[in-house]
C-alpha cells in the first residue's frame, strides 16, 4: 500500500566517533553483509571499521603507504580488502581489523577492488591499464588482464564469477574470462571515458556508464551491443531491477528515468528532483527505487505506482556515492568529508563516520 508523499528533515545527528575520523577525504565505503558494520577508505592512507548501531570506531586499518582508493567486504563478511595508490591490495580480518596479507599489483595504483560472489577471487584494477585477479584463499596471482590503454575505474564480477567486466578511461569496457584471464570482448561505442559497469542479477545483461551522457546496454555473456540510453546531461547512476526487466538512470538533468532492459524503450520518469541525481538503487524486494540527489536529499519511490513515497531532505552536502545494505533497509551515503547511514524506514541517521572536516583541533 502506498503512503502519501512526505518531506522530512532527519533528526539532529551526533557526530559519533568524531575523534577517530579520517584526516583526509573519504574515497569509498561498504556495508558488511549483515549490515552491522561499515568500512570506509580515505586519502589519509587508511581504512576504518565502524559499528553502525553506535557509530563507534572499531579499528583503524593501517599499512598502505599512499591513498586508499577502494574498500570492500568479502561476501561472507570475514575479510576486508583495500586497494591503494601504492600499488597494493591488502586483506584484513573483519572482526579485528588486523592485517592479513599484502598483494602486489601489476596494475599500478589500484582504484577498485572486488570479490567474486563466492569469495574465492579478488580483482583489482588501476592506473596502468591493467587488472589483476588473485586467489583470495592462498593470495597468489591468478591472472593479469591487459589490453586497456588508460585508467581502469571499476571492475565487477558476473553473478556466477566466470566473467569480469572492467570500465576504462580509454572509452571502452571489456569482458574477461576469470579462469584464464583472456579478453572475451571489447565493448566499444562510448565517446568518452567509461567509469562504471553493472551486471544484471542473472548475469545476462551488462550496463556501462560513460561521460558521454549515456548508459549503454550489452549482452552480459558475449558483450554484444544492445541499446543506448540517453539523457540531456551527464548520467551519474544506473541500476538493474532484481528481475532484470528495468534499468533506472539518474542524471544532472534532474531526472530519474526507467527503461525496458530488453528493448531499451523508455518506461517512465520519476519527476520531482530539483538538483542533479547522483545515484539510483532498487531495493532487493523490487518494490521500491531509491534516488540520491546532489542536494543531499533521498527519495523513495513505489515502482508499482511510480509515485514518490517519501523524501528526506538534508544530511550531506554534495554526496558522491551511496550503497544499499543487503536487506534494503539502510542506505550508506558518502561525501568527501564524511559517510552516514540512513534508516530508510524512519529517516533517522543511525551513525556518522566523519572525515577531515569533522575533526576538531586539540585545545591546550
Amino acid at each position: 500500500m502506498e503512503v502519501a508523499p512526505t518531506r522530512r528533515d532527519p533528526p539532529p545527528v551526533d557526530l559519533l566517533g568524531s575523534r577517530g575520523g579520517h584526516t583526509a577525504p573519504v574515497t569509498g565505503a561498504a556495508f558488511s553483509p549483515d549490515g552491522e558494520r561499515v568500512v570506509t577508505s580515505s586519502e589519509d592512507g587508511t581504512a576504518r571499521l565502524w559499528h553502525v548501531a553506535s557509530g563507534a570506531l572499531v579499528a583503524v586499518l593501517e599499512g598502505h603507504s599512499d591513498e586508499v582508493n577502494a574498500v570492500t567486504f568479502a561476501p561472507n563478511g570475514s575479510v576486508i580488502a583495500t586497494g591503494s595508490e601504492d600499488g597494493t591490495a591488502m586483506l584484513w580480518e573483519a572482526s579485528t581489523g588486523a592485517a592479513h596479507s599484502t598483494l602486489h599489483s601489476p596494475a599500478g595504483g589500484l582504484w577498485t577492488v572486488a570479490f567474486s560472489p563466492d569469495g574465492s577471487l579478488l580483482a583489482g584494477a588501476g592506473s596502468a591499464g591493467m587488472a589483476a585477479i588473485w586467489d583470495a584463499r592462498d593470495n597468489t596471482l591468478h591472472a593479469t588482464l591487459s589490453g586497456h590503454s588508460g585508467l581502469m575505474w571499476t571492475a565487477e564480477f558476473s553473478p556466477d564469477g566466470t566473467r569480469l567486466a572492467t570500465a576504462c578511461e580509454d572509452r571502452t569496457a571489456a569482458l574477461w574470462d576469470t579462469r584464464t584471464g583472456a579478453r572475451m570482448a571489447t565493448l566499444a561505442g562510448h565517446t568518452a571515458p567509461v567509469t562504471n559497469v553493472w551486471f544484471s542479477a542473472d548475469g545476462t545483461q551488462l550496463a556501462t556508464r560513460g561521460d558521454d551522457r549515456t548508459v549503454r546496454l550489452w549482452d552480459g555473456r558475449t558483450g554484444a551491443a544492445r541499446h543506448t540510453l540517453t539523457h540531456a546531461e551527464e548520467v551519474h547512476g544506473a541500476a538493474f531491477s532484481r528481475d532484470g526487466a528495468l534499468v533506472a538512470t539518474g542524471s544532472d538533468d534532474t531526472s530519474v528515468r526507467l527503461w525496458d532492459a530488453r528493448s531499451g524503450a523508455p518506461r517512465g520518469e520519476l519527476a520531482g528532483h530539483t538538483e542533479a541525481v547522483i545515484d539510483v538503487l532498487f531495493t532487493p524486494d523490487g518494490a521500491r527505487l531509491v534516488s540520491v540527489c546532489g542536494d543531499g536529499s533521498v527519495s523513495v519511490w513505489g515502482l508499482h505506482t511510480r509515485q514518490l513515497q517519501v523524501r528526506w531532505d538534508g544530511g550531506l552536502d554534495a554526496p558522491l556515492m551511496s550503497v544499499l545494505s543487503r536487506n534494503g533497509r539502510q542506505l550508506l551515503i558518502v561525501a568527501d568529508d564524511t559517510a552516514r547511514v540512513l534508516d530508510l524506514e524512519t529517516g533517522a541517521y543511525r551513525a556518522t563516520f566523519p572525515g577531515e572536516s569533522h575533526l576538531q583541533p586539540d585545545v591546550p
